[in-house]
């Protein structure tokens, strides 16, 4: 019997059933198994936080390195320029000595009443 030993003296007036134990233990229940899911979620909360932390660090360092690639990349690129540039001008250089080497070697040639030597075509 879990009647309260006061709805005994008070039968009529004051009966404490069972009931209340029955949903103090409903509640206790709840609360243990509110307080097992809100720890359950923290813990899910904190880990995906954690996730979205090193993730965040992952973007930066990507970002961090493909501006520094982007910049290397247009560094040889104007390496590149300045390198064919280079080219050129020693071609062109060399274009200008054979021509004067040519005009004196037809000069020389003329003088000693030979003719100039035929040239080789090139391709420009």
């Amino acid at each position: 019997d879990k009647t309260h030993p006061s709805a005994k003296q008070h039968p009529a007036s004051f009966v404490i059933s069972s009931s209340f134990e029955d949903r103090r233990q409903i509640l206790k229940n709840q609360i243990k198994e509110s307080q097992d899911k809100a720890s359950r979620h923290t813990a899910r909360e904190n880990f995906h936080s954690k996730e979205a932390s090193r993730h965040a660090k992952r973007e930066k360092y990507h970002s961090k390195e493909a501006q520094k690639h982007t910049a290397l990349y247009k560094q040889h690129e104007q390496e590149l320029k300045e390198l064919n540039k280079e080219e050129l001008a020693w071609h062109e250089e060399k274009v200008r000595e054979l021509k004067t080497l040519d005009l004196t070697t037809a000069a020389s040639d003329n003088t000693s009443g030979k003719m100039p030597a035929k040239k080789k075509q090139r391709n420009a």
